[in-house]
């Protein structure tokens, strides 16, 4: 009733404002032009014109008001495979029952990592696992009291030595905390572009299905029609590498321009990469992160996005950063963060840099070598209280995100736990050691509570000492690069297969990342072992789909479908 009586008296209220003018123009004007006016020219201008241009206003308001309901209506999203939010787990989209989360989102192609006891990831598990690899005094770097602070640095790495080796880096002015991080990433960034599947791409299970099709027959001689159309679905189906760059939000606009450019010169790799697939040129991205934990926030859209694609695609993500300079200890000392004697709640300064190389489930399948574990559905928490705050800090929040992030492995047929396997392992395996749980975690005590007790509420039976291991603590903050660090020396171990000291039996197990050196976010990503990406490779095989036999090994996970 009031939107009724509220739409009348802007309608009147339009019709008052035109007849006004109206009325005050055409007074206006036969008083300047001092000519007698008919009884036509009255009723036309003073009546029949305003009561037009009235109408005509209101026809178009109408309009207007209709285009703009239609144009706003919500458009109903087309289903999609399990496109996970981060803080809740669900599916979004559909009106339908949600699917169930994915246990694999994405494949980890390959991992590479600089930390400073060296770049190779076997090694740096061994030292991280042996307990005696710790941050020392750094002769180097002081405080504002002129004391020697502790550090964690690449011990032989000189930034004039490879200034030396690098002709194409003519600015030796730049700052020490560049000049290192470029240093660091180059190494992980050859590795993984060398692991590129250049050599080992078929045709795929789409060429295939077109190659049993029947098509019509052409004369020799005689151009094909579809010849235009052949190709475009051979372009849809060409692998697509997609770069992601993280890099710190302090560093200024020029100097990130300055370390792309130079990466895409070092990334010269991808164009062959590219040119031997029949793809297209790789597409770069920067992202300038504040935090370390706001990287998985801007990874997290792409990872949906790579799992949903039906098109072969890659991501190519990179992090690398580096605090063992002035600058960086004059930062974290400014803001209360530096770990010094007086201030041990404080931070170690570090550097590293990280890489992975992740391909979706259409990837997998056009690559010859199988085996590669999986990056599961991350889970993102928020704390209520600062883990900073004396006292206890508890784990509430964190314990939550690393339950959502087990239950699909829990449920999946691949894991001992699950229904179908319950009659040969009663006993809970998580409850025996059944995972590794790597962390940025350091030495502040609120961390490292918070992770074991997260670890124990889990594991009541796991041997933490064993199976927890925290690389803040061995290599100080590594900046924005702790946040993807523990991701690839997780996907090490799950490639290598091995499995906690307190393992019931000999299984593949699972990895679980907890990033928890921030005050209040939390992030619990899980790396899945070879074995998850078989629901994932099973989806791309319609049902009773008659697809010609393989000799790829790579098509085998295709054609077997999961247990039920």
């Amino acid at each position: 009733m009031r939107q009724g009586m509220s739409k009348a008296v802007k309608a009147a209220g339009l019709g008052l404002v035109i007849f006004v003018t109206v009325w005050v123009v055409t007074l206006w004007q036969w008083y300047r032009s001092q000519q007698p006016v008919s009884s036509e020219e009255v009723a036309t201008q003073l009546f029949l014109l305003p009561v037009g241009l009235t109408v005509v206003a209101l026809l178009a308001w109408w309009g207007a008001r209709r285009l703009h309901n239609w144009s706003s209506r919500p458009i109903e999203p087309v289903p999609k495979p399990s496109l996970v939010n981060a803080g809740t787990g669900a599916p979004t989209g559909g009106d339908k029952a949600p699917e169930a989360a994915p246990l694999g989102l994405v494949s980890i192609l390959a991992e590479a990592l600089a930390l400073p006891d060296g770049d190779d990831p076997e090694l740096a598990w061994s030292a991280l696992r042996s307990g005696q690899v710790r941050p020392r005094l750094d002769p180097d770097l002081q405080d504002a009291d002129g004391m020697p602070v502790f550090s964690s640095r690449v011990p032989d790495l000189s930034t004039q030595d490879w200034l030396d080796a690098h002709a194409e880096v003519t600015d030796t002015s730049l700052p020490q905390a560049l000049l290192r991080a470029m240093a660091l990433v180059e190494a992980p960034l050859h590795r993984l572009l060398s692991a590129l599947p250049v050599g080992e791409l078929g045709d795929g299970e789409g060429d295939a299905v077109e190659a049993s099709a029947p098509g019509p027959a052409f004369l020799s001689g005689v151009g094909q029609s579809g010849a235009q159309e052949h190709a475009a679905r051979r372009r849809e189906r060409a692998p697509a590498l997609d770069i992601q760059v993280w890099v710190p939000a302090e560093w200024p606009e020029d100097h990130r321009t300055l370390f792309v450019g130079w990466l895409r010169q070092q990334a010269g790799v991808a164009l062959y990469w590219a040119l031997a697939s029949n793809a297209g040129e790789p597409r770069w991205s920067v992202e300038p992160l504040d935090t370390p934990e706001a990287g998985w926030d801007r990874l997290l859209p792409r990872l949906n996005e790579l799992h949903a694609d039906t098109r072969p695609r890659l991501l190519l993500v990179l992090a690398t950063h580096s605090l063992v300079d002035e600058a960086g200890v004059t930062g974290l000392q400014a803001r209360g963060e530096l770990f010094t004697s007086l201030h041990q709640g404080g931070r170690v300064p570090g550097e590293g840099s990280a890489g992975l190389l992740l391909a979706n489930a259409r990837m997998v399948a056009r690559c010859a070598q199988a085996g590669h574990p999986w990056l599961g559905v991350p889970r993102s928490t928020h704390r209520q209280r600062s883990a900073d705050r004396g006292g206890r800090p508890g784990a509430e929040e964190l314990v939550t995100a690393m339950q959502q992030v087990l239950a699909p492995w829990s449920q999946s047929p691949q894991s001992p736990q699950s229904p179908q396997s319950s009659e040969k392992q009663p006993e809970s395996h998580v409850g025996q050691g059944g995972w590794w749980c790597l962390s940025d975690a350091d030495h502040r005590p609120s961390r490292t509570s918070e992770l074991f007790e997260a670890f124990q509420v889990l594991q009541p039976d796991g041997d933490a000492m064993q199976s927890v291991l925290r690389l803040g603590d061995a290599w100080g903050d590594m900046g924005i690069a702790r946040a993807l660090l523990p991701v690839a020396l997780a996907a090490s171990v799950v490639r290598q297969g091995l499995q906690p000291a307190d393992a019931a039996e000999p299984h593949p197990v699972p990895a679980l990342i907890g990033l928890l050196q921030s005050s209040h976010r939390r992030w619990a990503i899980p790396v899945w072992p070879a074995s998850a990406g078989r629901e994932a490779l099973a989806r791309l095989t319609p049902p009773r789909a008659s697809l010609p036999a393989s000799s790829s090994p790579a098509m085998a996970p295709v054609a077997e479908p999961l247990a039920a």
